[in-house]
């Protein structure tokens, strides 16, 4: 199945990947602009730059994976919204 993952570079995110990725899974981890990346491409995910505010692209993410697993947080001014 295809997973789309918010947070894919996170504590939390990066361990769903692993599992997702043992079980077989395609993973597309959303990884915000300036964070690493390495660590996700290298194991084995595809990596889709972007953040929470763009809608556009995490409906057009999310349509195409078979799941979705949201781990992201937004810190900031911007969080409660």
């Amino acid at each position: 199945m295809d997973v789309l993952v918010t947070g894919a570079t996170g504590y939390i995110g990066r361990a769903i990947v692993a599992r997702l990725r043992e079980a077989g899974h395609t993973v597309v981890g959303l990884v915000r602009p300036g964070d690493p990346e390495e660590e996700l491409a290298t194991g084995g995910a595809r990596v889709l730059r972007g953040d929470l505010g763009d809608a556009a692209l995490l409906q057009q993410a999310a349509g195409r994976a078979g799941g979705v697993i949201h781990t992201a947080l937004e810190y900031g001014p911007e969080m409660a919204r």
